[in-house]
């Protein structure tokens, strides 16, 4: 394939953005880009095909064994559904809007609460934890060393801060935004 029919895009989406990246990758379906394959940890990459309607989804989840992974991506296939691609936990779905009225890779919103609660144990959690465990480490090289006359140490010290801050709003992002996709998967549900 050459060049010229492949595009190259970079988009970041936080843990609780997957239903815009979902919007995202059918809109550049509908324009005539089809997603060819997905990089840690935004990198894509189209290629040229006819505009169609197209609906992508993606599912979190986490298989232990071949058998078990099989047994799930035929459960999809069963209903249409072409598995993609993995990428760190998501599996990514895609559908021709046209075949069916069942556009939905879950049955109900329980299903999404679940998907939610996956996602904050497996990814929230663990970030979490490790965000604190290096402050306290950079806490406590600064409190028992004098190393600020150091360039390497400064250079060092801003770059760490800069990915904290980062890192510090990434997971509180999306830490919120998962409780309010929760929250309004399981009204929903009530209802």
């Amino acid at each position: 394939m050459s060049e010229s029919n492949l595009k190259r895009e970079i988009h970041y989406f936080l843990l609780h953005e997957y239903e815009k990246e979902e919007t995202y990758l059918r809109e550049m379906h509908r324009n005539g880009w089809k997603l060819k394959s997905l990089t840690i940890p935004c990198f894509y990459t189209f290629e040229k095909c006819e505009p169609e309607d197209v609906v992508y989804r993606l599912d979190f989840k986490q298989v232990n064994n071949v058998a078990e992974e099989q047994e799930y991506l035929q459960l999809y296939r069963d209903y249409g559904w072409e598995y993609f691609q993995k990428m760190n936990d998501y599996l990514y779905f895609r559908k021709k809007a046209s075949e069916d009225n069942n556009l939905e890779i879950f049955s109900d919103n329980e299903s999404r609460v679940e998907m939610v609660e996956r996602i904050m144990k497996k990814r929230v959690f663990p970030i979490t934890l490790l965000l604190l465990v290096s402050t306290l480490m950079m806490l406590s090289c600064i409190s028992h060393y004098d190393m600020w006359h150091e360039t390497a140490f400064i250079v060092f010290f801003v770059i760490w801060l800069v990915f904290l801050i980062w890192d510090v709003y990434a997971v509180v992002k999306s830490a919120v935004g998962l409780n309010r996709l929760k929250e309004k998967y399981g009204s929903a549900e009530r209802k």
